[in-house]
């Protein structure tokens, strides 16, 4: 169709930017030599990356060069073949030779071989085949470079994030203006690429999903929020199988801390009634139609495989050459459909696989939820759907599925109707009032105690006594204190006033004799002048 055109164009759109934009900037990238730490030779201590031709069983090299672009990362990983246990070593290897500890030019190298491994591995999504399995050890390196460099790996997907986010809207807005009128209201599903299925599913494996707020999860949460919500649902089978993994992506995203999504719930609200109109088809003798399409003869024998993430790759009715192109068939649905023995009634529209996913979501999000307090009144909706199934048009698996997920359903909204506790106006005890009535007691004595424990009686008046002594010596020691202090004050006092006495009687004595002194000298002035 026109659609899937579209969606494969844009795919091979953002392949050719992934190649562009790793070319760009390379001569701003570019070091010279290894950041590992060894001060020998430059043709001694480094691996050449343009001789990667090595055999398969060779031993791989300690000590690589730094990469600066895709290209020389992609010549680097040739070394390690098709073996996901050499592309584990080759990547171990190279981190711990750039390690951070080792020097202080070592953070920027391993700044960016993490961002292009996350370019390597968004890339890596758009394919099918063997390739899918270097997915592996590249996301434990990625781990491994987060936990050395936090901040940077988290703006790197950031950027990244935004980049995915902004091409969404694009596209959204590009298949709302394409629209009619008359279609506006029945907008066609716009799914997201494999990119940035493959960026969110890494998001999730990299960082603590309980976090209330963080600088990557909480705008990973926010937009796929953002692409649930869409009124309109998908409309082929790998649109399907993207909007499947995204709603477990999402239900990963707020198991943890069991944060309430709307959006996802109302996703699989609608993916169950679209389901049970299928159903309801095809119980009444119609052709099957609808998004899914099940035959409950043909599907007899076949049982429900997990979604790979390669069945997400592909063009809707062009299964072949889809697969003639990425080199990777769908097995499990071709044995089924041997299995089967019905080819031709089951058509090539069967979602056996999506329906069983469908339902196991419905049933973790169940699981997920019971403890909310508004349980009930979330659930009853895809209980009301599930109820009205009609289980004689669902094959014999996935009747077993249905039954198992509806009596889950059925059980948890017991639990928590039963739980539920009324509301009441005051739930707090009523507060008696105080009552002022004298007690008398008749005969009282005032040195017997009215206690029958004669033990805790005899305690009680140790205790009275042990108070009236105590007070007692401390009334003594106040008074001894206080006449100290009245000694001490008397005794400088005195000392004070004689130490006065004796300077006042010293200095009448100097004055005295310095009047002498000058009654002298003017008596011998004047016998001066007689003479």
């Amino acid at each position: 169709s026109q659609g899937e055109e579209e969606e494969e164009g844009e795919e091979d759109e953002e392949g050719v930017e992934y190649e562009e934009g790793n070319t760009e900037g390379e001569k701003a990238r570019n070091r010279d030599g290894a950041g590992g730490g060894n001060d020998k030779g430059d043709d001694t201590k480094l691996a050449s990356v343009h001789n990667a031709k090595v055999v398969a069983g060779s031993e791989l090299p300690y000590v690589f060069a730094c990469p600066a672009n895709s290209a020389e990362l992609h010549k680097l990983l040739l070394l390690g073949g098709t073996s996901v246990e050499r592309q584990a070593e080759l990547l171990h290897r190279l981190i711990a030779n750039f390690h951070v500890k080792l020097q202080e030019g070592n953070r920027e190298k391993l700044s960016l071989i993490g961002s292009m491994l996350v370019d390597r591995l968004c890339h890596l999504g758009m394919t099918a085949g063997e390739c899918l399995l270097e997915t592996t050890p590249i996301t434990a390196a990625i781990y491994s470079i987060t936990q050395q460099l936090p901040l940077a790996m988290s703006t790197a997907i950031q950027q990244r994030l935004q980049k995915a986010r902004a091409a969404w809207v694009r596209r959204v807005r590009a298949s709302s203006s394409a629209a009619s009128d008359t279609t506006a209201r029945h907008q066609r599903h716009v799914p997201l690429p494999m990119s940035t299925l493959v960026l969110v599913a890494l998001i999730t494996q990299l960082y603590s999903l309980s976090d209330f707020r963080h600088e990557v999860l909480t705008p990973c949460l926010l937009f796929v929020g953002e692409v649930l919500q869409q009124r309109s649902l998908p409309h082929s089978q790998p649109t399907l199988t993207r909007c499947l993994f995204l709603c477990c992506c999402a239900h990963r995203l707020t198991a943890s801390a069991r944060r309430w999504m709307p959006e996802l719930s109302n996703t699989l609200l609608a993916l169950l009634r679209e389901l049970v109109r299928g159903l309801r088809s095809s119980q009444c003798g119609n052709s099957a139609s609808g998004l899914y399409r099940l035959h409950a003869a043909a599907d007899a024998n076949a049982e429900p495989c997990p979604l790979h993430f390669a069945s997400m790759v592909g063009c809707e009715g062009d299964e072949e050459e889809a697969n003639a192109h990425f080199g990777f068939g769908d097995w499990s649905r071709a044995n089924r459909t041997e299995a089967s023995g019905s080819e031709g009634v089951r058509g090539e529209g069967a979602l056996l696989d999506e329906a069983a996913a469908t339902y196991t979501l419905v049933a973790a999000t169940c699981k997920t939820y019971h403890s909310l307090p508004s349980f009930s009144e979330l659930f009853v909706p895809h209980f009301a759907v599930l109820r009205s199934a009609p289980e004689s048009a669902l094959p014999s698996s996935l009747r077993r599925l249905h039954s198992a997920t509806s009596m889950a359903l059925d059980q948890a909204l017991q639990r928590a109707r039963a739980t539920r506790l009324p509301l009441r106006l005051q739930r707090v005890a009523p507060v008696p009032l105080r009552q002022f009535n004298p007690s008398f007691t008749t005969d009282f004595e005032p040195g017997r105690s009215v206690d029958p424990d004669k033990e805790r009686a005899a305690h009680q008046r140790l205790q009275r006594q042990f108070k009236k002594e105590r007070k007692g010596a401390i009334r003594e020691l106040r008074k001894d204190a206080t006449f100290l202090a009245t000694e001490r004050q008397r005794q400088r006092q005195q000392t004070s006033n004689y130490l006065e006495e004796r300077g006042k009687r010293a200095l009448s004595i100097m004055q005295e004799q310095e009047h002498s002194w000058k009654s002298q000298k003017k008596e011998s002035r004047k016998q001066a002048k007689l003479l």
